[in-house]
């Protein structure tokens, strides 16, 4: 799997939005340790997406291309993130609140602001 390492400046910003720890009851600021133990998991998580985009996504992206060499980049885009990234332009919550499924917040936990 491809390595990723955040730079200090990358570190300090993350560490900079005051994560909590949200096991304890007070949810109080990380310790040290669990602070290094936030940052490894989202190196973790960042070189596991890249690696899915690298090996699986790129893959479909470049055979899409050569099935139809001539599409349009408007056309294209919309396929890729309909189908790839599975968040069509027709769904304005790109496919973060699925559709009649209870939550049990009001309003399903939306906020919609009008204006």
């Amino acid at each position: 799997m491809l390595g990723a390492k955040l730079d200090a400046s990358s570190r300090a910003l993350v560490l900079s939005k005051n994560p909590v720890d949200v096991t304890s009851s007070h949810a109080p600021k990380l310790s040290p340790a669990l602070a290094t133990q936030l940052i490894d998991r989202l190196e973790q998580s960042i070189a596991m997406d890249t690696a899915r985009n690298e090996y699986a996504l790129h893959a479909v992206i470049h055979r899409w291309l050569s099935e139809n060499p001539d599409v349009a980049m408007k056309d294209f885009n919309r396929e890729v993130y309909a189908r790839l990234f599975l968040t069509p332009a027709t769904d304005p919550w790109l496919g973060l609140v699925p559709a009649l499924t209870w939550t049990g917040l009001p309003n399903d936990g939306i906020e919609i602001s009008q204006r």
